[in-house]
């Protein structure tokens, strides 16, 4: 059901895009990323459920989430604000509602979040979903407007 899973600057993966394939193992040695490969699934599956803020919380807050390059100690105070990004593509699922129940849809959806100091905000974020007819479902939100296919998100 997962085709790919795309991270920017979570935890200690600076940069990384993972295809799965029916059976996918991760290997590698200790510190090598994998239990934060692990995260970065439980914590799209958690944004589910919770509000983002809950989320980071449970991790120690959005920057303990944010891959950070180290920096001497007197340059911590005035870290620029890190970008992190999770993206993730699918394929053959069930659709949701009860016109796609009967569907196996695909997608993409992923997020932009900017951490600063004290704080986060969402810079972006997208869901684009592919029916079997090929028609698509979609939002694209940033700051300042969100568009849409679906009339009551607009």
């Amino acid at each position: 059901m997962i085709k790919k899973l795309i991270l920017s600057n979570f935890k200690s993966v600076e940069s990384a895009s993972i295809d799965f394939a029916s059976f996918t193992f991760l290997i590698g040695r200790n510190g090598s990323g994998k239990s934060n490969v692990a995260d970065a699934l439980a914590f799209l599956a958690e944004t589910t459920e919770w509000p983002l803020q809950t989320v980071f919380n449970r991790r120690g807050g959005p920057l303990s989430v944010a891959h950070r390059t180290p920096r001497s100690p007197d340059r911590a105070i005035n870290t620029p604000p890190i970008q992190f990004g999770i993206g993730i593509e699918f394929e053959d699922v069930r659709g949701w509602t009860d016109d796609l129940q009967n569907e196996r849809v695909s997608g993409r959806y992923a997020f932009l979040v900017e951490i600063a100091r004290f704080g986060f905000r969402v810079l972006r974020e997208q869901c684009i979903i592919t029916r079997p007819d090929g028609k698509k479902i979609w939002f694209d939100r940033n700051e300042s407007k969100t568009r849409s296919s679906v009339d009551f998100l607009d």
